[in-house]
């Protein structure tokens, strides 16, 4: 599944207001800078390190950076969705949030891939992110597929028990 529905990264709080509130309303200018990287890219460069290793080189051993190098702010982020969902943006004119200790850039440079694969082309964010929202809507047509019984319970130290049954099979 995509993600859990109290999940508080950047990417699924901002799909979430779009489908929710149907607007999406920045804290802060969006200038912080961030990396995503989609689950294709991670999972071949996870294969490739594999590979490397059954091979009879030792390139294989030791830390490496699984990430796209390029960064995108948070308001180009929001932007990305906004236009995907049509849905409303809005951005403080100035910075004067109360969002506290957000770096304004995390970056991690998968050097040693790149090294090895210069011509590699990681996947733009405005491509995947159709894929990441269809993933988004999966979950909630699963989510909306449960019922939640609660039943009453007579005892004082218990108010309620939740119950969760599936009308389909999952």
């Amino acid at each position: 599944s995509f993600a859990k529905f109290n999940d508080t990264r950047v990417m699924f709080q901002f799909i979430q207001k779009a489908f929710h509130n149907k607007s999406i309303a920045l804290l802060d200018t969006g200038k912080a800078l961030r990396q995503y990287c989609y689950i294709s890219d991670a999972l071949y460069i996870l294969e490739f390190i594999q590979n490397l290793s059954r091979s009879s080189s030792n390139q294989s051993s030791g830390v490496w950076n699984v990430s796209n190098p390029q960064s995108i702010s948070i308001f180009e982020l929001a932007n990305v969705i906004s236009q995907y969902l049509e849905v409303p943006l809005s951005v403080p004119s100035s910075d004067s949030s109360t969002v506290l200790d957000a770096l304004d850039r995390v970056s991690v440079i998968p050097e040693r891939f790149l090294n090895l694969n210069p011509n590699f082309v990681f996947t733009p964010l405005h491509s995947s992110m159709p894929f990441v929202i269809d993933e988004y809507i999966k979950t909630l047509s699963l989510f909306n597929k449960c019922v939640f019984i609660l039943v009453s319970s007579i005892s004082p130290h218990i108010n309620l028990i939740p119950i969760l049954y599936y009308l389909e099979p999952v």
